[in-house]
């Protein structure tokens, strides 16, 4: 059983090329949030 889980694990990587263009975005938007809130924190510094 942990082979199965191990190999099913190995497989969403691949997946994830084919994200939908909503998730990206989503995605996006996020990652940009946080590189501006970190970018902006003077005790980030």
């Amino acid at each position: 059983f942990k082979s199965i889980k191990r190999s099913a694990k190995k497989k969403q990587p691949a997946r994830q090329k084919g994200l939908p263009a909503k998730l990206l975005k989503l995605l996006k938007r996020v990652i940009d949030f946080y590189h501006t809130a970190f970018c902006e924190d003077p005790r980030a510094r």
